[in-house]
Order: structure tokens, then C-alpha cells, then sequence
């Protein structure tokens, strides 16, 4: 592994499924992880369609760029067939 340090990084995970037939538009779906990272140490895997596959140890951060633009720092979305959970 090799050691890197990093600026705040933004990062997004969003992991899609099937279309909810009974939401007007239908929408997929989904689960969307917005967090904002410091990179401690990363390995490269593999490479796949031209991307690289990575295993990497980061930690959370502070970044004051995401206050001043309106950017959460954390935010979990998940979009489910519920209306509203119980």
C-alpha cells in the first residue's frame, strides 16, 4: 500500500436496483452515500472497462468548502417504494 496524503476530497457511492413501478415518474431504486474524505493509504486491484478497481483507507473530514457551497459533508439518500416509513 502506498501512503498518500490528500486534500478533502468529495466522494459519492450510489448503488442503483430496479424501477418502482407505482411512483409517478417511476424512479429506481437506490442508495446514495455523499461524504467528504482525506485519503490515508490506496492499492490498485485491478483494472476493469479502462477504470481502475481500488482498495483504499480513508478518513472522514472537515471541509469548509462544502459549508460556503451549500454541499453537505455527510448525506445518506435512499429511495425506496414507501411513501413513508412506518
Amino acid at each position: 500500500m502506498a501512503a498518500v496524503p490528500s486534500a478533502p476530497r468529495y466522494m459519492q457511492l450510489v448503488a442503483t436496483g430496479g424501477l418502482i413501478p407505482l411512483v409517478v415518474p417511476p424512479a429506481s431504486y437506490s442508495a446514495q452515500i455523499d461524504m467528504v474524505l482525506m485519503y490515508e493509504s490506496f492499492e490498485t486491484l485491478d483494472q476493469r472497462d479502462g477504470n481502475d478497481i481500488i482498495k483504499f483507507t480513508a478518513r472522514t473530514a472537515y471541509d469548509v468548502g462544502c459549508i460556503l457551497a451549500g454541499v453537505p459533508e455527510w448525506q445518506i439518500v435512499v429511495t425506496n417504494g414507501d411513501a413513508a416509513l412506518p
